[in-house]
């Protein structure tokens, strides 16, 4: 499988050109994205209509190929293979990079950060968030074109899950970071592993639930033909996935097409069918005044964890510096 995933990519990179000459002479950008969701699932067709939506408004000037269900490389590293040349979007998660930098949790999974969609895209747009998360990937030579936000979380168990206490020993598909320190301190035994592996582990007893996406998209893994069990609304988790594409493209594509690129995510992309401009009007006047000190705090706390990670480039002297720092700050 994996020979089979490496030459499958060897081949799309080759047969892939960059850009292409269309029939009135505009330059065609040509975008291979991957996301980890199935084409059945809810967000797989939102993906699709998003991808019809942008080929559209561009007059044709932007291409996507989509590749769904992580086909071209897992789902941890499809940011790497955007940065890298093997794809050229990410339509994954931040949560995914924990594992480079912890403030990827901030633009990924704040787990218990929010009450609903309204609020943390509150602090995206309206308290520093997109900057603050397009600095954290422009660090590793993609840029951030905006989330999704499917809703809250629930699990999926082959057990009831009625109490906290119910949570010892359960072992369960978790994603990487934040979650598996939050469930492991409930007593639950969590296991990271790809999206795409979720049914199969299930199906062989390899574990016991998953913490995998909200109720729709569970339904469309198939999950609740296995796991009966679930709970709503969910409690712990609302990740906001991502499009972030490479900054090859990120200059070339987005200098020419970024409102239409742009604005078609934010409106697409939104779980609500109230219309964009009722959608706005009800998040600055429900959630920018009630979250706007827990929005600073946020990116406060954003921007110190990214400044604790980026120090690749600085002296031994400064590094020891930075360490004491840290600790300090930790132990007041």
């Amino acid at each position: 499988m994996k020979l089979l995933k490496t030459v499958a990519s060897i081949a799309v990179v080759a047969a892939m050109a960059a850009t292409s000459a269309v029939a009135d002479g505009h330059a065609t950008t040509k975008l291979r994205i991957q996301t980890h969701f199935s084409p059945e699932t809810l967000s797989g067709k939102m993906a699709a209509k998003y991808i019809e939506d942008i080929q559209a408004m561009s007059n044709g000037e932007i291409q996507v190929e989509m590749f769904y269900s992580s086909s071209v490389v897992k789902s941890v590293e499809t940011f790497d293979a955007a940065a890298t040349g093997i794809l050229d979007c990410d339509m994954t998660g931040s949560g995914y990079q924990t594992g480079k930098n912890p403030a990827f949790q901030f633009a990924g999974d704040l787990l218990g950060g929010y009450l609903n969609p309204y609020q943390q895209m509150a602090w995206l747009l309206h308290g520093g968030g997109r900057d603050a998360v397009n600095n954290l990937h422009n660090g590793y030579d993609m840029e951030f074109v905006g989330w999704w936000i499917p809703g809250p979380e629930s699990l999926a168990s082959t057990k009831p899950i009625r109490t906290a206490a119910d949570f010892k020993d359960w072992k369960f598909r978790s994603p990487p970071g934040l979650a598996t320190k939050v469930f492991a301190a409930l007593g639950a035994s969590p296991i990271v592993m790809d999206f795409n592996e979720i049914f199969t582990a299930l199906e062989t007893g390899i574990i016991d639930g998953a913490d995998a996406a909200n109720l729709t998209n569970n339904v469309g893994l198939g999950l609740y033909d296995i796991a009966e069990h679930t709970n709503y609304p969910g409690f712990h988790s609302m990740p906001a996935d991502h499009l972030a594409v490479t900054k090859r493209f990120g200059m070339q594509c987005l200098r020419t097409t970024r409102r239409s690129w742009k604005s078609q995510w934010t409106a697409s992309r939104c779980t609500t069918r109230q219309s964009t401009k009722s959608r706005t009007h009800r998040l600055q006047k429900i959630c920018a005044p009630k979250a706007s000190i827990f929005m600073s705090g946020h990116l406060k706390i954003f921007r110190h964890t990214v400044t604790r990670f980026r120090s690749a480039g600085q002296s031994s002297r400064q590094r020891q510096k930075q360490r004491h720092f840290w600790r300090a700050t930790s132990a007041s």
